[in-house]
C-alpha cells in the first residue's frame, strides 16, 4: 500500500469479517511494487482463516523486500482464545449447523498447522522458544499449581458474537489468559525470566 495508512476502525471492521456470517471488505487502493504503483482490489477478512494465532508475521526469514512487516526474534509467544477441543454434543443435521462444524474443522486443521509450524522453527533453532497459551487448557493437564486458578468451565462458555463483553467477563478472559502466559513462560521460557 503506497501511504500505509489504514484506520484502527477499518482493521477492526475487517477483523470481524467471519465468512460464515460477514461479508469481506471490498476496498480499492494503490500499491507500489518495483514495476511501480498500481490500483488493486482488495477484499479484507479475518484474519483468523489465514493466520489465528498471528504468528506469521515473527516467522524468520521472511523477505523485507516483499513483506511489510518483519520483526525479527528469537521466542514466540502466540496466544490462543479457543475453545478447545469439540464437546461432541449437539448432532449438526441441518444447513446452518453443517456448515458452522464443517468451517470449524477447517479453521483447526489449519490452526494444527500453524502449531506444527511452531514445533518445526524449534527443531531447525530457527527460533529458540515458543509457548502457546491457551484459554481452553485442560486444567488437568497444566504443568504448576496456580493459586485463584480461573477454571476452564468459567470460560468455555463465552459465545463470538457481536455484543458488548461485561467487565466480568473482560476480567476473567484475561486473567485465565495471563494465567496460562505465566505458567508456560515459567516452565519453558525460563531463560527468559532470570
Amino acid at each position: 500500500m503506497v501511504d500505509g495508512n489504514v484506520p484502527v476502525a477499518l482493521a477492526v471492521a475487517a477483523s470481524a469479517a467471519y465468512p460464515l456470517f460477514l461479508p469481506a471488505l471490498d476496498r480499492k487502493w494503490r500499491f507500489r511494487s518495483r514495476e511501480g504503483e498500481a490500483e488493486h482490489r482488495v477484499l479484507l477478512s479475518d484474519g483468523g482463516i489465514y493466520d489465528n494465532l498471528g504468528f506469521r508475521v515473527l516467522e524468520p526469514g521472511r523477505d523485507s523486500t516483499i513483506s511489510v512487516h518483519n520483526f525479527p526474534c528469537d521466542y514466540i509467544i502466540a496466544c490462543n482464545a479457543g475453545h478447545g477441543l469439540a464437546s461432541g454434543e449437539g448432532l449438526p443435521t441441518r444447513f446452518y449447523t453443517r456448515m458452522e462444524t464443517a468451517f470449524s474443522m477447517v479453521h483447526r486443521l489449519v490452526g494444527n498447522a500453524a502449531v506444527s509450524r511452531l514445533h518445526e522453527l524449534l527443531r531447525s533453532q530457527r527460533i529458540k522458544g515458543f509457548i502457546l497459551p491457551y484459554l481452553g487448557q485442560l486444567d488437568a493437564e497444566i504443568p504448576t499449581t496456580v493459586k485463584q486458578l480461573v477454571t476452564r468451565s468459567e470460560v468455555i462458555g463465552y459465545p463470538t458474537d457481536f455484543a458488548a463483553m461485561p467487565d466480568e467477563w473482560i476480567d476473567r478472559l484475561s486473567t485465565r489468559g495471563e494465567q496460562m502466559t505465566r505458567v508456560l513462560a515459567c516452565d519453558y521460557l525460563k531463560q527468559l525470566l532470570d
